[in-house]
C-alpha cells in the first residue's frame, strides 16, 4: 500500500510504502537487484519527514484531538436530525466524516450531479458529491458558524431536491 498527502499536510511530496511481512521478505536480500524499488526523489527527503513528524505531532495534539471530537460530535447531532427526512436514504458517520446518501436516483457523474455540486458552491460551501452521495470532511481547524453554514445548505438541498 502506498501512502501519501496527509504525511505532510500537503506542504511537500512524501510518500510511505507499507507491505506485509510475507511481501518483505520476498524482496529481502543482500543482492540490489531483487530489492523491492518503490522510491522517488521524494522518498525519505529529509524536509518531507520533518513535515510529517510536524504534521503528525500536530495532528494528535491535545487543541486537534478537542476539534475532532467537536466535529465528530456535531455531525452526530446532525446526523439524528436529518436521517428521517424523505429526501435522506441514509446518512453515517466515521469520526470527522460524515456520509448522506440521497433518496435521489442520479448518475456518479452527470448533470444531477452537477447541478447538486453548483447548488453547494453558489451557497459558498464546497461538497464534492459522489453520485447521490454527499461527503462532509472539513478540515480540523473549522468554526462552528462554519459548520452550522454547512449544514443548512444541506438542509436546503434536501428540501429543494425533496420529491
Amino acid at each position: 500500500m502506498c501512502l501519501s498527502k496527509a504525511l505532510t499536510a500537503g506542504m511537500f511530496p512524501l510518500s510511505i510504502t507499507s507491505c506485509t511481512q510475507e511481501i518483505f521478505d520476498g524482496f529481502l536480500s543482500h543482492q540490489v537487484h531483487k530489492g523491492f524499488f518503490h522510491a522517488h526523489t521524494y522518498s525519505a527527503h529529509p524536509v518531507g519527514c520533518a513535515a510529517a513528524i510536524a504534521s503528525i505531532e500536530l495532528l494528535t495534539s491535545p487543541e486537534i484531538l478537542k476539534k475532532r471530537a467537536y466535529i465528530a460530535g456535531a455531525h452526530s447531532v446532525f446526523a439524528e436530525k436529518i436521517q428521517q427526512h424523505p429526501a435522506v436514504k441514509q446518512v453515517r458517520c466515521k469520526g470527522v466524516i460524515l456520509a448522506i446518501d440521497l433518496a435521489i436516483e442520479m448518475q456518479r457523474y452527470g448533470n444531477l450531479r452537477d447541478e447538486l455540486y453548483q447548488f453547494f458552491m453558489d451557497r459558498g460551501v464546497a461538497l464534492r458529491p459522489l453520485g447521490n452521495t454527499l461527503y462532509v470532511l472539513p478540515p480540523y481547524v473549522i468554526t462552528k458558524q462554519e459548520l452550522d453554514t454547512i449544514y443548512s445548505a444541506i438542509e436546503e438541498a434536501l428540501a429543494h431536491y425533496n420529491n
